[in-house]
């Protein structure tokens, strides 16, 4: 009975240390005050942008929803503010929605395609970029739930082209995301599959609200990601949070809002460095580019 006893006294002390261990912080990470970026030759909207790691190219999308159709486009950066627009990107552009682009260091390019969701229930390729150009485009396998209503609508590649930061979102009847979610897929030969310990990783990222719009730090120590309450009204603003961790196989600490991105904001895209992010804000009507550094 007393070995009964002392048993049951250690495990209710191994239960009350774990329920009393506090949620891992993040480190602090703050910005300057944000600035507008202008893109040379292009007055639409801006939205969903990503820099190369290498800083020299800006890809970005006009406008997801109607009355526009909705293409990938590119801009080559001049200084921290200013880009030079190059058009639209060959050779991916459809009369659905082309966006979210995102590129590894070796010129692998990911995006996200409506095209022939319908049919196949799949809407991430990757492709070849070749100086505004897409060649090879392919369907990603193994990551879509391929049901009714689910759809993977972000995504960005590692620079090292390991990892597959995704977002799995499910619509309701109007098209209106109820549900969004971020995982992460590691490379599998040509393909990736789904790291079932993504939700452990994640656990301090993904809530009841929707996360989206993933952005990994080059050292996979730090996500720039955006949340947004549920349900969305016209009212809705989103907001752009962080989170990091110290070693690569450790879960994300807690996420931390950033206060002085304020606004509609949305879809973070980090600098090489990490000492630069940009973003696309709803200013006057429109889709924006800006632009902050690290203090």
């Amino acid at each position: 009975m007393k070995n009964f006893i002392f048993n049951l006294i250690f495990l209710f002390s191994i239960l009350a240390f774990f329920s009393c261990k506090k949620e891992e912080q993040s480190a602090v990470i703050s910005f300057d005050t944000p600035v507008k970026a202008t893109i040379s030759g292009y007055t639409g909207n801006i939205m969903e942008p990503f820099i190369t790691k290498d800083d020299k190219i800006l890809f970005f999308n006009n406008l997801n929803s109607q009355p526009e159709n909705t293409n990938l486009h590119w801009a080559l950066k001049i200084n921290d503010t200013l880009f030079s627009y190059q058009g639209e990107i060959a050779n991916v552009n459809s009369p659905e929605i082309e966006g979210v682009a995102s590129m590894d260091a070796n010129n692998n390019f990911y995006y996200v395609s409506t095209n022939n969701y319908a049919s196949t229930l799949k809407s991430l390729y990757y492709a070849e970029f070749n100086n505004g150009t897409l060649s090879n485009n392919t369907t990603i396998e193994n990551i879509a739930k391929e049901k009714n209503y689910w759809i993977n609508f972000d995504a960005e590649i590692t620079n090292d082209g390991n990892q597959l930061f995704y977002v799995e979102a499910k619509m309701d009847s109007k098209a209106i995301p109820v549900k969004a979610d971020i995982f992460i897929a590691k490379k599998n030969n040509t393909n990736f599959e789904k790291i079932e310990s993504s939700s452990k990783t994640l656990a301090t990222v993904n809530t009841n609200e929707l996360e989206y719009a993933p952005c990994i730090s080059s050292n996979y120590l730090e996500l720039f990601f955006t949340r947004l309450k549920t349900p969305i009204n016209s009212n809705s603003k989103p907001q752009i949070y962080y989170c990091t961790r110290k070693t690569t196989d450790a879960p994300f600490g807690k996420a931390v809002l950033i206060e002085n991105f304020d606004g509609f904001v949305e879809a973070p895209t980090l600098t090489n460095d990490g000492k630069t992010i940009y973003y696309h804000k709803h200013v006057d009507g429109k889709f924006s580019l800006f632009m902050s550094k690290r203090k």
